[in-house]
Formats: structure tokens, C-alpha cells, sequence
């Protein structure tokens, strides 16, 4: 995976902490309403190779990141707990 792009998807925090470790990307999400528009924008991309969610976003939606999982190899998709109670978010 030599050249792939990584991305995390959370809040103020969440992105900022793995901006800081050098990830090449981040994107603040507020609410959970748009989260599938931005994470199929995302995979339509091949130069992403990694993306990292944070897990108040998708705890009511695993079935759909389940799905994009076993559909393909690449991105690897993983949800981290952030701070707080999971699902939090509106």
C-alpha cells in the first residue's frame, strides 16, 4: 500500500489527535446525518488506502460498514471509540 492516502472522519478532537500523527486528511463531521455521502466520496477515491471513523458516528449504522468491509479489500475501515458515550452525536 506504498502511496495510500489515510483519513480520519470524527469530530473537532477526534480528527485533530490523528492530524497531529500525521494523517493526510481529516474531516470534521458534526452530525451522523451525512456520514454515508462522506464516506462513499471518500472510497470512490484509489488513492485511499486507510480510513479511520470515529465509532460515535457509525455505532447506529454497523450494517452499512460491515458492508463496505466484506465488498472490497481497500480502504481498510476501522472505528475507534473517542471520548465520550458512543452514539452521542444527532
Amino acid at each position: 500500500m506504498e502511496g495510500m492516502k489515510s483519513v480520519v472522519i470524527g469530530d473537532d478532537f477526534f480528527v485533530a489527535g490523528f492530524l497531529y500523527s500525521g494523517f493526510d486528511k481529516g474531516i470534521i463531521v458534526r452530525d451522523k446525518k451525512d456520514i454515508r455521502i462522506k464516506i462513499d466520496n471518500i472510497i470512490e477515491n484509489d488513492e485511499i488506502g486507510l480510513i479511520v471513523i470515529s465509532k460515535a458516528l457509525v455505532v447506529d449504522d454497523m450494517d452499512y460498514i460491515s458492508k463496505i468491509k466484506c465488498d472490497s479489500a481497500k480502504p481498510l475501515v476501522i472505528e475507534i471509540a473517542g471520548y465520550g458515550k458512543a452514539g452521542a452525536l444527532k
